[in-house]
């Protein structure tokens, strides 16, 4: 059975996850910070805030030099830009991770039956739609 938020029609598996996600949704943030002006309606969240106030780590945007405090909120930022994060060079497919970018860059693009044409910077076949020289970088 699923649960479903009536607001934003995101499903849940169980009922106390649809509880804790409608907070979401609500207008009053009961906890503040005391150093900015972020707020939240969640209290895990507000610690989470809290610890980039201790860190001083934060995410920067390349583009507008905006500052996020996760990782996650800097990769939905970077739709504003029509820029997808970890987007294949080829063919623009957009992945959640650099990793698994790279490992489909490698598995679709580059594994090419023409096994003498080679890339010597990154020891992997050519790409199989063009057998230029070109080559990503990995690291």
């Amino acid at each position: 059975k699923h649960y479903t938020c009536e607001v934003c029609g995101r499903a849940f598996h169980r009922q106390p996850s649809l509880k804790r996600h409608r907070q979401i949704h609500l207008d009053t943030k009961q906890f503040a910070c005391l150093l900015c002006d972020y707020k939240s309606n969640r209290k895990h969240l507000m610690y989470k805030h809290a610890e980039h106030h201790r860190s001083g780590r934060f995410y920067s945007c390349k583009f507008c030099g905006v500052r996020f405090y996760t990782q996650m909120s800097l990769r939905s930022h970077m739709y504003t830009h029509n820029v997808t994060p970890n987007s294949c060079s080829f063919c623009r497919v957009g992945f959640s991770s650099r990793e698994r970018m790279i490992c489909h860059m490698r598995r679709v693009h580059f594994a090419c039956e023409v096994r003498d044409i080679k890339d010597t910077r990154c020891s992997e076949q050519t790409p199989r739609e063009s057998h230029s020289t070109q080559s990503f970088n990995s690291s």
